[in-house]
């Protein structure tokens, strides 16, 4: 196994970082919704240390996670996922604040329970999110520091607009995979790629200039001469927690221990106007992080 490029995690240090986290499940003295929260967040946390973000200090907050299961609640009684849900005969200031919440969260049917949620908002690439990622983008908001969970039967909702983390930390890039090594139980062969650049550091991507290329590579040698074809590539510049975001999905992809691919993302222009790329690459790995409780 190649030895991991500077500023990016050892594997054993991966390994450590991840298992610490999902060990703290067994501190939790919190019982029912509030357990199933905590729980939801230390799978949250595990993607932001994955991908370099900060996530020790982020917490939950008592009034957001009222707000998420307000969000929950109503699309509930909808029967159906709303961002501007219409009112099914809550008294008006009931109404207005699950409205409220509905727009500034994740939402989520189907999953059970909100750790399978967020795994849920992590893959993201359905056909109707595909294009821009939104819900994995709110994620992995590098200024998130507080948010809020909520389940109303098999709704999720996650409050997901908090930009309060200061300063900002620093990064070049945010991808997902990241670059390195990636265990497989936090990816699939069928998830988006995302590269969500900087843009301090860069200028809004061209969707007419941008070229992606995904080779794999075989006994430590990048094979260029089959690349992996790419589909639905495409640029969004919407603040879903930052804008200028690359999105693509690989065809074929193998998602395996032991199997490896370079990504090239070239066509980018640094913010001071500057020709510039992105390369790195993905190892995958054995899953590393133990089952979390439902």
């Amino acid at each position: 196994m190649p030895a991991p490029p500077a500023g990016q995690h050892a594997l054993a240090e991966l390994r450590g970082g991840l298992l610490a986290i999902a060990a703290e499940e067994r501190g939790l003295s919190s019982v029912g919704m509030e357990r199933e929260r905590q729980i939801a967040l230390l799978r949250l946390r595990m993607y932001r240390f994955l991908c370099g973000l900060p996530q020790a200090e982020l917490a939950l907050d008592r009034e957001l996670n009222d707000d998420a299961l307000a969000a929950a609640d109503i699309c509930r009684r909808l029967e159906k996922l709303s961002h501007a849900p219409d009112n099914p005969g809550l008294p008006e200031a009931e109404y207005q604040r699950a409205r409220g919440a509905a727009c500034k969260c994740n939402l989520s049917f189907g999953r059970g329970n909100l750790t399978k949620a967020i795994d849920l908002w992590m893959d993201d690439s359905d056909a109707h999110n595909l294009s821009r990622l939104g819900h994995r983008r709110w994620c992995l908001n590098p200024k998130m520091l507080k948010l809020g969970l909520g389940r109303a039967d098999d709704f999720c909702a996650m409050w997901a607009f908090d930009n309060n983390r200061t300063p900002a930390p620093e990064y070049d890039f945010i991808s997902f995979p990241p670059p390195g090594f990636v265990p497989v139980d936090f990816f699939g062969s069928t998830y988006a790629w995302s590269i969500t650049l900087n843009p301090s550091k860069y200028r809004s991507p061209d969707s007419k200039a941008i070229t992606v290329e995904l080779f794999p590579i075989q006994q430590n040698q990048v094979d260029r001469e089959h690349p992996l074809a790419i589909e639905h590539l495409k640029i969004d510049t919407q603040g879903f927690g930052v804008n200028n975001c690359v999105i693509f999905r690989p065809n074929a992809l193998k998602v395996q221990s032991l199997q490896s691919y370079q990504l090239k993302l070239q066509g980018l222009q640094a913010h001071d106007g500057k020709p510039t790329s992105v390369s790195f690459a993905v190892h995958f790995v054995d899953a590393i992080s133990p089952a979390i409780s439902d």
